[in-house]
Formats: C-alpha cells, sequence, structure tokens
C-alpha cells in the first residue's frame, strides 16, 4: 500500500500545476517488487525448516512469470504515449484479476495432486501395517521379528 500511495500522490501532485508525473512513485513499485521477490522470498524460504524442500509443481511460478513478463510489456504499451486512457485502466484491472484466478486455480490444482499423492501413499503404507499384522497372527510374533520386521509391527 505505501508503493501505491507514493505512486498516486506523485503522479497526481503534478496534474494539478500542468507538470510531467514523477518518477518516483513507478521506480518505488518497482523497487519494492524486486525486495518482495527476492528477500521476502529467500526469507520464506530460509525459515522453513521441516527438512528439504522440494518443488511440487512449477505451474504457479511459470504463470506469474509469464503474466508479470506480460504486464511490463503492456506497461510499456500503455505508457507509450504518457497518456492512459479509460479502457487501457479498465483492462489492466480485468488484467490483474485473470492473473489471481488463474494463479488460485493452479494452485488449488496443484495441492489437490500433492493431497492425492499423500492419500496414496498413506493408504500403502496402512496396507503394509495391515499385512503385517495378519503375518504376525498367522505364524507368530517371533517368526516376524525373526523376519526382520518387528520394527513395522511394533508401530
Amino acid at each position: 500500500m505505501p508503493e501505491i500511495l507514493l505512486s498516486v500522490f506523485s503522479i497526481v501532485g503534478g496534474l494539478s500545476s500542468g507538470e510531467d508525473p514523477d518518477e518516483l512513485g513507478p521506480m518505488g513499485i518497482v523497487g519494492s517488487a524486486a525486495f518482495n521477490l527476492f528477500v521476502i522470498g529467500a526469507l520464506s524460504i530460509m525459515t522453513v525448516t521441516d527438512g528439504p524442500k522440494h518443488i511440487l509443481d512449477v505451474g504457479v511460478f511459470l504463470w506469474t512469470a509469464f503474466a508479470s513478463t506480460f504486464a511490463y510489456v503492456w506497461f510499456w504499451f500503455v505508457l507509450g504515449d504518457s497518456q492512459v486512457e479509460l479502457w487501457e485502466a479498465v483492462l489492466t484491472l480485468v488484467f490483474f484479476g485473470v492473473l489471481c484466478l488463474v494463479a488460485l486455480g493452479l494452485d488449488k490444482w496443484t495441492s489437490a495432486k500433492v493431497r492425492a499423492k499423500e492419500h496414496e501413499a498413506n493408504v500403502l503404507q496402512d496396507a503394509s501395517k495391515y499385512i503385517l499384522r495378519k503375518l504376525q497372527t498367522a505364524i507368530g510374533t517371533l517368526a516376524v521379528v525373526k523376519l526382520g520386521l518387528g520394527d513395522e509391527v511394533a508401530g
């Protein structure tokens, strides 16, 4: 929000006197975006200490990378004549909505895939425990321990 307000104030402040808009606002937004991309991303990754980190799916990343590249080209097109028309502003807002909705959809899809894999792994683990318990019941605990399966049966 501070970057947006800085940008709005720097642009609106120059409109009343007929001056060209100040570059401080847009440069603040670009600098903030770089900070968010690198520093906050790095700190977020470093603070998660639950073992090794894996990239489960790059769909959302690829979508946001494409959308960011498209946004820079779009802004270059829109700001080429230093005049933003109403339809350009509305279309930019629509593009942002599309970015959010597609990213949300991709994230939900990835989460569903991860949950399905976790469920499959749990079913296999439960099935193996069930088989070991049946084996223990059928041939006895001593035979299962001799087979080297004692730890799995105890759990």
